[in-house]
C-alpha cells in the first residue's frame, strides 16, 4: 500500500521558486527541479528521524515503554520503504511502499487523525497497569510446587480481567504493588497463559482508536522550500547529491 505524505505541487512551485522561472523551465528541466525538490524533502526527513525532532523542529512524543531506548521511525526513512516518483511534469510525489505507509501515517498524523485502530480487550478490572513497579519486570518467582511463576505482565493483566481462581483471589491485597507480587507468587507461568486465554474469551474484544501521538517528522515549511527552491533553481545545470546541501536541512 503507498501512502504518500507531503506532494510538491504546481501551485506549491509557483509560490516557491517564482511562477516565471517555473513556467519557463523547459518539462525536463522542470522534472529535473521537481526530482531535487523530493530528494531534499526525504533528507530532511531522515534528518528529523535522525535527531528525533519534528518538522517544526519540536522533540517527537516519547515511546510507550521509556526504557526502550531505541529511537523512533529509523525504518521508516530507508531507501527500501521511502522514495519519491514524478506523476506528471508539475508534481513530486514523495511516498511511502507497501505498508511503510500505513505506519508512517499513523505516526505522520496520530493515530486518531488517521483514523486508524486496534483490537481492545474489554478488560473487567480496574487495575491501573502503570502501578507495576520496575523492581518486578522482568522477574520470576519460584512457587512452592517448583514451578516458575508468572511474569509481572501476566499478573496485571490477569488483574485487569479480574480472572483468577478463588484461592488467590480471596487474598489480593489493595496495594497495586503488591497486587502484582501476590499474583505473581501463586500462579505459574503456564496456568497464567491458560487463564489470560480464557478471560478474554469472557470478556471479548472491540475496535478502539489508536493512540500513537502525532509525530510528524516528513515535511517543509514554506520559506525553507522557498530557501531551497531558490538553490535548486540556481545549481538546475549542476550535478545534485543531497548530502551537499546539508546547509538547507534545519
Amino acid at each position: 500500500m503507498t501512502q504518500p505524505a507531503i506532494t510538491l505541487d504546481g501551485p506549491n512551485l509557483r509560490r516557491i521558486a517564482d511562477v516565471v522561472l517555473a513556467d519557463l523551465l523547459p518539462p525536463r528541466l522542470r522534472r529535473l527541479w521537481l526530482s531535487r525538490m523530493g530528494r531534499m524533502a526525504i533528507a530532511q526527513a531522515k534528518k528529523n528521524v535522525r535527531e528525533q525532532k519534528t518538522v517544526d523542529g519540536s522533540p517527537m512524543a516519547p515511546r510507550k515503554h521509556k526504557e526502550v531506548r531505541k529511537k523512533m521511525l529509523t525504518g521508516l526513512v530507508k531507501s527500501r520503504w521511502l522514495g519519491m516518483d514524478l506523476p506528471d511534469e508539475n508534481t513530486a510525489r514523495v511516498k511511502f511502499f507497501r505498508n511503510a505507509g500505513v505506519v508512517a501515517r499513523k505516526h505522520q498524523l496520530g493515530g486518531r487523525a488517521a483514523g486508524v485502530t486496534r483490537t481492545g480487550i474489554n478488560y473487567r478490572g480496574t487495575f491501573d497497569t502503570s502501578k507495576i513497579p520496575a523492581s518486578l519486570k522482568g522477574k520470576h518467582f519460584t512457587l512452592e510446587s517448583g514451578k516458575s511463576g508468572c511474569s509481572a505482565n501476566q499478573a496485571a493483566m490477569l488483574l485487569r480481567l479480574d480472572y483468577l481462581p478463588p484461592y488467590v483471589r480471596k487474598g489480593i491485597p489493595a496495594g497495586g504493588a503488591d497486587a502484582v507480587e501476590y499474583v505473581m507468587r501463586r500462579i505459574s507461568r503456564k496456568l497464567a497463559i491458560f487463564l489470560i486465554a480464557e478471560g478474554v474469551k469472557r470478556t471479548g474484544k472491540t475496535k478502539v482508536p489508536d493512540n500513537t501521538p502525532a509525530r510528524p517528522f516528513l515535511g517543509l515549511d514554506e520559506p525553507q522550500m522557498v530557501e531551497m527552491g531558490d538553490a535548486i533553481m540556481a545549481g538546475i545545470y549542476d550535478r545534485f547529491k543531497a548530502a551537499n546541501h546539508k546547509n538547507l536541512l534545519k
